[in-house]
C-alpha cells in the first residue's frame, strides 16, 4: 500500500508541475488581425531608400525621423491594446543598423504578456514589423529575427483556417497531454488501494475463537439433554 500510495503522489506531483509550467504555453485561438495593421506592415517589404523626414516621439520623449512608411507603422502602432508600444516602434524603425534594427524589432515583438490584450497587440505587432524583417538587402541576422517572430507566434496561437495573413506553424507546440497521462497513472494505484480497503470493510469479521468454542460446547450439551430426555 506504501508503494502505491508513493507512486500515486510522485505522478500527481509530476502530472501538477507539468500542467502548471506548460499551460500558459499552450496555443490559443488567435485574435483579429486589424487590416490597417496588415497594410502598413506590407509597405516595410520594400527597401527604404529614402532620407526620413517624418518626426515621431521615441519612448523617452525625445523625437526621431522616420520614413513616411515607417511613420504609417508607428502611428498604427498606437491603437493597439497595450499603449507604448508605437514609440518603441519608432526608435526600433530609425535604427540606421539593419542587424541592430532586426535585434530590436524581435525583442519588441516578444514582450507583450500572455491575455487578451496581450495576444491583440503581440499579433498586431507581428503583422506591423514582418515586412522590415523581411526587407532586402536580408541579412543572417534579419532572417534569423523573423524566424524567431515567427516561431513566437506560431506556438502562441492556433492557426486560422481562413486568414488574409496566416498563422505560422509551430514546430513543437505546448500540450498538456503528459500531465494527464501521470494523473491516469498515479490514479491507477489509488483506486486499486481504495476498492481493497473497500471490500475488505465490507467483508465480514471471522468469529473469535472463544465464541466458537462456546457455540460448540452448548450444542453438546444440548444433545445430551436431548439424549436423556429420550
Amino acid at each position: 500500500m506504501k508503494v502505491a500510495l508513493a507512486v500515486t503522489a510522485l505522478c500527481f506531483a509530476g502530472a501538477g508541475a507539468w500542467y502548471f509550467v506548460n499551460e500558459p504555453k499552450v496555443q490559443r485561438t488567435a485574435p483579429g488581425i486589424d487590416l490597417r495593421h496588415q497594410a502598413a506592415g506590407v509597405r516595410l517589404r520594400k527597401a527604404q531608400n529614402v532620407s526620413p523626414t517624418e518626426e515621431y516621439p521615441g519612448p523617452d520623449g525625445k523625437v526621431v525621423y522616420l520614413t513616411q512608411e515607417q511613420f504609417r507603422v508607428a502611428n498604427a502602432a498606437a491603437s493597439l491594446p497595450l499603449p507604448g508600444y508605437d514609440r518603441q516602434l519608432a526608435a526600433a524603425l530609425a535604427i540606421e543598423d539593419p542587424d541592430a534594427r532586426a535585434k530590436k524589432l524581435v525583442e519588441i515583438v516578444e514582450s507583450p504578456p500572455r491575455g487578451e490584450e496581450g495576444d491583440a497587440t503581440v499579433l498586431s505587432l507581428w503583422a506591423l514589423v514582418i515586412g522590415a524583417l523581411a526587407a532586402p538587402p536580408q541579412t543572417a541576422v534579419q532572417k534569423e529575427g523573423r524566424a524567431r517572430v515567427d516561431a513566437a507566434i506560431g506556438c502562441r496561437f492556433v492557426p486560422r483556417a481562413k486568414s488574409l495573413m496566416p498563422i505560422p506553424k509551430c514546430a513543437s507546440p505546448a500540450t498538456l497531454v503528459p500531465a494527464y497521462v501521470m494523473a491516469g497513472v498515479g490514479a491507477a494505484p489509488l483506486v486499486l488501494v481504495l476498492g481493497a480497503a473497500l471490500v475488505r470493510r465490507k467483508r465480514p469479521a471471522a468469529p473469535a475463537p472463544s465464541d466458537a468454542r462456546k457455540r460448540a460446547k452448548r450444542r453438546r450439551a444440548d444433545g445430551d439433554a436431548a439424549l436423556d430426555a429420550s
